[in-house]
């Protein structure tokens, strides 16, 4: 089943366009199955609050690879600043 957010911008060229989330201790993270026959590697990622968020749609691996990559990042700017958090 097609997220619905998401039929008014799939055949839209992409847009150059920044986000800010600055209430992050509120926010979630929602994952969709979007498969269908012609496409079953699509998935939909929403990482948001009630108001305000940024969806993620695409290929499951494309989508995995982006979120590792911001974490392998994260925990590289973690060890640089030798935060005890993991």
């Amino acid at each position: 089943m097609t997220d619905p957010r998401l039929s008014a911008y799939e055949h839209r060229p992409p847009v150059r366009a920044d986000v800010v989330l600055s209430q992050l201790a509120r926010a979630g993270v929602e994952l969709e199955d979007q498969a269908t026959d012609t496409r079953p590697e699509t998935v939909s990622l929403r990482i948001g609050d009630e108001s305000t968020g940024v969806l993620f749609c695409g290929d499951l691996g494309v989508v995995q690879r982006l979120i590792v990559e911001a974490g392998r990042q994260l925990r590289h700017l973690q060890h640089r600043r030798g935060s005890p958090h993991r």
